[in-house]
Formats: C-alpha cells, sequence, structure tokens
C-alpha cells in the first residue's frame, strides 16, 4: 500500500510541478523503482473485465462484478441468501475483476510514471493499448458502470457502495492526464454511415439545383415546419449569389452515425454545413444549416 500511495503521489506532483526541484529530486531519488516497474509494465498484455466472469453476477460479459467482503453462504440452504459474518471476508468471492482493475492500475500508473522520468513516449504507447481495451475495444471493453459491484447473492444485484472498487482508477486518471498533455491521446475516428453519405449527396443536390425539390423524398416530416421550399430556394439564390457554385468538397467530418459537418469548395469562397439525420426508417434529414466561411479563416 505504501508502494502504491508514493506511486499515485508522483503523478500527482508530475502534474502540479513545472519541471522545478521538487520533481527532478523525487526522480533520481526513485528512478530505479520507477524504471524497474515500467520494465514489467511493458512485458504485460492487457486483461480486462472480459477475461473471466462469475455464475452469480447477473450482469453480462463485459459488466464489473464484485461481491461483498463480509457475505457468506448460508450453512442452512447453498439456495438461500447468503449471510453476514462481520469483518470475516470470504476467501471464495468472485475477485477476478478487481484484480484485473488493479493490475490495470499498477500498468499504466508505471508507465506514465516512467515517461516523466525519462520522457520517452514508447511508455505511453504501451498504455494507451491497456487504455483502449477497457474502455474502447468493443470486444474487451468494460461497460461505464458499477451496476454490479459490491453485489450480495439473494440480497442485491449490486450496491453503490461498490464504487469504492474503482479507487484503483485515481493511478489511471492521472495516467490520463499526461497522455493527453504528451499527445497520445487521439480521437477515434468515426466512419461515415450509408445513411449519412446518403443524405450529404442529396443536400449536395439540393444546393446545385437551388431547390429541395431532389431531397423532398428524403425529408424529415418537419424539415419545412420551420422554414418553407420557397425560403430554402431563396437561401440558395443568396448563397450562389456570394460564393457561387461548389463544384467540389472536402471529406465529410462526422460527429456519429446521424450527424456531420461538411465543407464546399466553390468557385468564390468556401461554404460550410451541419447535416443532421432522424431516428426514422429509413433515416431522413431532420436540419440542414450552410454558412458561408469567412475568407481570413478558410
Amino acid at each position: 500500500m505504501k508502494q502504491r500511495l508514493l506511486l499515485i503521489s508522483f503523478l500527482l506532483f508530475a502534474q502540479l510541478a513545472q519541471a522545478g526541484d521538487w520533481l527532478k529530486e523525487a526522480v533520481i531519488a526513485r528512478r530505479a523503482d520507477i524504471m524497474a516497474k515500467a520494465e514489467w509494465a511493458l512485458q504485460q498484455q492487457p486483461v480486462t473485465v472480459t477475461a473471466s466472469r462469475c455464475d452469480r453476477s447477473a450482469g453480462g460479459l463485459h459488466d464489473f462484478y464484485s461481491e461483498g467482503d463480509y457475505w457468506w453462504p448460508n450453512p442452512a440452504s447453498a439456495d438461500s441468501p447468503y449471510i453476514q459474518k462481520d469483518g470475516q471476508t470470504n476467501p471464495d468471492n468472485f475477485v477476478a475483476h478487481r484484480q484485473a482493475m488493479v493490475r490495470f492500475s499498477r500498468i499504466v500508473g508505471a508507465l506514465a510514471a516512467a515517461y516523466v522520468a525519462e520522457g520517452k513516449k514508447e511508455y505511453l504507447e504501451h498504455a494507451r493499448k491497456h487504455i483502449l481495451a477497457w474502455f474502447v475495444n468493443s470486444d474487451t471493453r468494460m461497460n461505464p458502470n458499477l451496476q454490479y459491484a459490491q453485489a450480495i447473492k439473494g440480497r442485491a444485484t449490486g450496491r453503490g457502495i461498490g464504487i469504492i472498487d474503482t479507487v484503483h482508477f485515481i493511478e489511471i486518471a492521472q495516467a490520463l492526464r499526461i497522455m493527453e498533455k504528451a499527445g497520445v491521446l487521439t480521437g477515434r475516428s468515426i466512419p461515415i454511415s450509408p445513411a449519412l453519405a446518403n443524405a450529404y449527396t442529396v443536400a449536395a443536390a439540393m444546393y446545385d439545383s437551388g431547390s429541395i425539390e431532389p431531397g423532398r423524398k428524403l425529408l424529415a416530416m418537419n424539415f419545412l415546419m420551420d422554414r418553407s421550399a420557397a425560403n430554402w430556394a431563396a437561401e440558395f439564390a443568396a448563397l450562389k449569389q456570394e460564393v457561387g457554385e461548389c463544384p467540389a468538397d472536402e471529406p465529410l467530418a462526422p460527429m456519429g452515425a446521424m450527424s456531420t459537418a461538411f465543407r464546399l469548395n466553390c468557385e468564390k469562397g468556401k461554404l460550410d454545413g451541419v447535416l443532421l439525420l432522424a431516428p426514422t426508417t429509413p433515416a431522413t434529414v431532420q436540419a440542414l444549416r450552410f454558412r458561408v466561411v469567412p475568407p481570413d479563416r478558410d
């Protein structure tokens, strides 16, 4: 526990210190220990909650599960709700997810500390592999809740006190701050859904024609409630007067499966736009906005 507190303190102060004497002295004093732990961490592969599951869990493969420490099977009947034995830890409780979380925090904390000491991004790149496995990758990630933590068989499928099991995420949070500042964490690219690509093609056709008619069948039922077809025609005409035709475009910048930003390269300038789909079947255009890009911001 003492070593873990030292590591947490090191990461916290690393964030607060401005490469001052305290940080330099701390690195010198603990360098051997920091690097030994980092070398161990570099050899470790991700192990998340999906690596093990307890039959007593009411959750799924991706749900974190733990059990109340002081609850035991009722000797009167194996099928009865567990009974409490205050201060006595049940050695048969499921602890694999807790152990995986502790291991995760040790690995990422050690690698972040090594980066602070050495400045080599290889440590953070390996930490990123573990971060993605726990929080991003669809086959191994943990669901973002503790609904099934600190469960008691026959009494509770999970309890609010289960938040205590994530105390180890303190090191993860501090490591993530270091990784962000180092530029190791980058946003994931969002794929362009077929519905979004189709709607964008229709939106571009509407601008080209100066009318909503090319997209009328794809418009949501409330698309014209705020603005009439004539109003849209007037806007298209005004935009064309200012920037002209827009023969080229740039890659879409989707914000999700149902919305995207886009930019058209026009004869006399650039046009930015935002497209939002309605969750209908099939998807329809809920909103469409255009804005002329000021010359000094293109």
